[in-house]
């Protein structure tokens, strides 16, 4: 901590920076996947994704947490 106040770094002021910087981000990406999605509603497609190896072993009764945690 003495060498933070050593070198004249004004640490608060570059973390309250830091954290604007991504909020902003945060917030824009948040927009981004907002608009995607309205516009893929209003396309009216349905998309269906589906993993053949987890369907077989959902309805087989075989699916363990391994598979559902990745």
């Amino acid at each position: 901590m003495g060498a933070i106040q050593e070198s004249q770094i004004d640490l608060p002021s570059l973390v309250e920076k830091a954290i604007e910087e991504l909020r902003i981000e945060i917030q824009s990406e948040d927009a981004l996947d907002s608009q995607r999605m309205t516009e893929q509603k209003s396309s009216n497609k349905l998309y269906k994704l589906l993993c053949r190896y987890l369907v077989q072993n959902i309805y087989s009764g075989k699916l363990t947490d391994a598979d559902v945690s990745g």
